[in-house]
């Protein structure tokens, strides 16, 4: 199937809120409890994403689509925000059904990601995967080197954040 990468608009927040809980619900399923994954609702975070699109200057996201039109994943990107550590950029979000995880679009939307980066002068990145997501190994095999680690808390329970960073955006562009 192909697929065509864009810049969000704001009516996509709705489908981009979709995917986000779709793929929580998926990817962290027997990782967090049932109770808080089953209370995610799309509805409750349309607003936060219309939000993020619309403040483009701080946010970068940016969908992938079926040749349909229908929002199948996206990520989010802007600068790091604690600044606590010596990469510019900072990946917050990338998220996919279930479904077209797998195909290789995590790559083609970090390389836009990585461009959009670039052309606004930040050329390192960081980002923070709970240490039990299953697909935290997709980092690593772009290259992405563990900075750090934290302790978090969702819904009561004690979580490990790892971060992996990238001195050097570059290393996800295919020239």
């Amino acid at each position: 199937m192909k697929y065509n990468i864009r810049k969000a608009k704001a009516a996509d927040a709705e489908e981009i809120a979709k995917v986000s809980t779709s793929s929580w619900k998926s990817t962290y399923e027997n990782i967090l409890p049932d109770s808080f994954l089953s209370s995610l609702d799309p509805r409750n975070k349309r607003s936060k994403w219309e939000e993020f699109i619309v403040e483009e200057a701080e946010n970068f996201v940016y969908v992938v689509e079926t040749m349909d039109g229908e929002v199948v994943g996206f990520c989010h990107g802007g600068l790091e925000r604690t600044r606590n550590y010596p990469f510019r950029g900072e990946l917050y979000a990338i998220y996919f059904y279930k479904e077209v995880q797998g195909d290789g679009l995590g790559q083609k939307l970090l390389e836009v990601l990585a461009r959009k980066l670039q052309s606004e002068g930040i050329q390192s990145m960081l980002v923070w995967v709970l240490e039990e997501n299953p697909y935290r190994r997709f980092y690593e095999t772009l290259g992405g080197a563990v900075l750090d680690e934290k302790q978090i808390t969702i819904d009561g329970y004690e979580l490990t954040e790892v971060a992996y960073g990238w001195t050097d955006v570059s290393v996800m562009i295919n020239n």
